[in-house]
């Protein structure tokens, strides 16, 4: 949905041959988005149907709106990853508005090179914007860091 959000020290197992995630960010100025940070993503597929071919390979996100935001950074990748790492969502006629984007991503599945030309990847400045402390800050200067060390 269209909400702000991190994922982070998270393992995020995708079970089909689909998408991690589908933000909907409908305006560049909403400071929604999701960012995924010092995580772990894994593929284990779930059986075919009978008849049915197995899943192979999924991605990092599709747009569910024309400006969605998600920024997967720190994270290990696995190898069963398209190498496109995200997806148009059927979209050929554009380069979507959408702000897709990496920053120092390990494992096998990370391959900066292979992915689609309208993805980022961003530099240590820019991927300051999108730690948990300060993407999530608000107006409010809300510490995300101080609240979660009080949980029990």
């Amino acid at each position: 949905g269209n909400a702000t959000a991190v994922f982070d020290h998270s393992t995020i197992n995708e079970i089909r041959n689909g998408q991690i995630t589908a933000q909907s960010r409908t305006a560049p100025t909403q400071t929604t988005g999701y960012v995924i940070d010092h995580s772990t993503i894994t593929h284990n597929t779930v059986p075919p149907a009978p008849g049915k071919q197995p899943a192979t390979g999924f991605g990092l996100g599709r747009p569910w709106r024309p400006f969605s935001r998600v920024i997967v950074m720190n994270t290990e990748l696995p190898a069963d990853l398209n190498p496109a790492g995200w997806s148009a969502w059927g979209r050929t006629d554009e380069t979507p508005q959408a702000f897709y984007a990496e920053y120092k991503n390990t494992g096998p599945g990370f391959r900066p090179t292979d992915r689609i030309a309208w993805s980022h990847q961003l530099t240590a400045a820019q991927a300051s914007a999108y730690s948990a402390r300060t993407f999530l800050a608000g107006t409010d200067h809300w510490n995300p860091i101080a609240a979660a060390a009080r949980l029990p």
